[in-house]
């Protein structure tokens, strides 16, 4: 869902930033419907000392952030998000604080509101953002129109309710559906999901569709067009909607749709022989690469022995003219 996933966004980016204790608190809300209750709010987490020592190193410098590490060895415990200033507890410091110390924790609090504060207002920019890359809800965006003898086809960018992203712990993917995210955000991505309709010119209400089919979650680059990415998907989808279409108005054409079938299958094959190449050439890479790193690693070892040699018949040749 594109709510959860703006969600999981902005969790993974407090996680990175050192509020992990925040994010899995799971209790962020945000509203973005532009209105003066708009807003993006974090709950009241504990820090523990880790992510604190993170957040001293990106906030604090000087004799300030060594004092406020000092703290932190000694038992301070912090506290930050929520309606209320983040706060520090120092009931539990063995030794005491000095007062050094306790006026760098000070201001460490100080800067975290602060943070926490320029974080709301990102999140709040990236959001709307974010929102604007797919078309509105009543407002679709006509990709496609083409006439194909009785039929009207027409191929719409239409709202995209559930675009999932986040949905794996790995940090390699983490870091592919950040780089999507900030491209959305940058203008560089549209998503949207595609609404595949076909009309009857010869019907009595032309703007009820016969048929109609979807491609959910599709993104489209700046640079990109349409076909060139989406291309295969939609002709699929079009020749489904089409046999459908024929069905309910008792126009089948069995040869056609046996031909259509035939085709499919052989684009199947054909995907599917590439992607075996495409392996047996990653495979053969591989391979290839494991011979090189062997033969260089032989060379090296030859020419370390060789040295050897040169250096024992260097020496047993000089003590001979010695002689």
């Amino acid at each position: 869902m594109t709510v959860k996933t703006l969600t999981a966004y902005f969790n993974s980016q407090l996680t990175e930033l050192g509020y992990d204790d925040i994010a899995l608190t799971d209790g962020m809300e945000w509203s973005l419907g532009y209105c003066q209750s708009d807003h993006v709010s974090f709950p009241n987490a504990s820090i523990c000392t880790d992510d604190a020592k993170t957040l001293c190193n990106r906030l604090m410098d000087g004799k300030y952030k060594a004092a406020v590490k000092r703290a932190l060895d000694k038992g301070l415990e912090l506290e930050a998000g929520g309606k209320y200033r983040s706060e520090f507890n120092d009931y539990n410091c063995e030794p005491e604080l000095t007062v050094l110390e306790i006026e760098a924790c000070e201001k460490f609090i100080t800067y975290i509101d602060e943070d926490l504060k320029d974080l709301e207002r990102r999140f709040k920019s990236e959001g709307y953002e974010f929102l604007e890359a797919t078309p509105s809800m009543d407002e679709p965006e006509i990709a496609l129109e083409r006439v194909l003898g009785r039929f009207k086809l027409v191929v719409s960018k239409v709202h995209c309710e559930w675009f999932d992203l986040f949905c794996s712990d790995l940090e390699e993917d983490i870091e592919c559906d950040t780089d999507t995210m900030k491209s959305i955000f940058d203008g560089k991505l549209k998503y949207f999901d595609l609404k595949i309709e076909l009309f009857d010119t010869l019907g009595e209400e032309d703007d009820d569709a016969i048929t109609c089919g979807y491609l959910g979650n599709c993104m489209q680059g700046e640079e990109e067009k349409l076909m060139n990415v989406y291309g295969n998907e939609i002709r699929e989808t079009i020749s489904q909607t089409v046999s459908e279409s024929r069905s309910l108005l008792g126009k089948e054409l069995p040869h056609r749709e046996e031909a259509f079938a035939q085709m499919r299958e052989l684009k199947r094959l054909a995907i599917l022989a590439q992607q075996e190449r495409e392996r047996n050439e990653r495979r053969e890479a591989e391979i290839e690469k494991e011979k090189e790193a062997q033969q260089l690693a032989e060379a090296k070892e030859l020419s370390r022995w060789s040295g050897m040699s040169l250096g024992v018949n260097l020496t047993s040749s000089m003590s001979f003219l010695t002689l």
